[in-house]
């Protein structure tokens, strides 16, 4: 676990703490009424946005339509990395008696690279204001159905700003069975300094040494 000496984690904390102590911060809760409230009423300037966050905030702060714009993840100076895409694992298990793997197997493939079953698809989830995620498939985000324009973030394409953040500069890390506990350790260790309760130093030192303790080094990750 190097996450306490990683250059590209230290300095992405420390302008974690540079926002915190210039009062840039807004704490609220996430994804529920007075983060919108909040939203509308100018107290937020700038937050992470996904295509799960689009569809709340279009039911949610329908009135802000066209006063939103998309940019790309910024990418620390010196580091030359951003933000990773997120990953989406998926599994079939090849046993007997499973009736259904073989469709299930036929819908995912027409879901990430049958083009023109994919667009009716998104579009019916659309009428229904549902979530809708870009492709996996990077011919299928060179489409123009993919590069429409939204009237929500003024004229801007969301669709298509969504699929050159998945175009990163950043490449993935390797997911293992410790990220859920790793990631309650650093987020615990992240609260209590955004409550005030410890420094900036000492949330690194904490979660690096509680991470070596707890978890000591991922599995699967022995030659990172």
């Amino acid at each position: 676990m190097v996450i306490d000496k990683d250059p590209g984690a230290l300095k992405a904390f420390r302008f974690l703490e540079t926002l915190h102590k210039e009062g840039l911060l807004y704490n609220s809760v996430i994804l529920q009424p007075p983060l919108y409230q909040a939203t509308r009423e100018g107290k937020i300037a700038t937050f992470y946005i996904g295509a799960f966050y689009d569809e709340f905030l279009k039911a949610n702060d329908s009135d802000m339509a066209g006063k939103w714009r998309v940019m790309a993840v910024p990418v620390f100076t010196g580091i030359n990395l951003g933000a990773a895409p997120v990953v989406d694992i998926v599994g079939v298990v090849a046993k007997p008696k499973a009736p259904y793997a073989e469709l299930y197997k036929r819908i995912w493939y027409d879901y990430n690279f049958n083009s023109p079953a994919r667009q009716a698809y998104t579009e019916e989830v659309l009428k229904l204001n549902g979530p809708v995620q870009n492709p996996i498939s990077k011919a299928m985000l060179d489409e123009p159905f993919w590069k429409q324009s939204d009237p929500y973030y003024g004229g801007q394409s969301f669709k298509q700003m969504e699929g050159m953040g998945l175009r990163s500069v950043s490449k993935n890390l390797r997911v293992t069975t410790a990220d859920a506990e790793a990631d309650t350790i650093i987020s615990a260790e992240l609260e209590k300094f955004i409550a005030n309760a410890q420094t900036m130093d000492q949330a690194i030192a904490n979660m690096g040494q509680v991470l070596r303790d707890k978890i000591g080094q991922a599995p699967g990750n022995q030659d990172r």
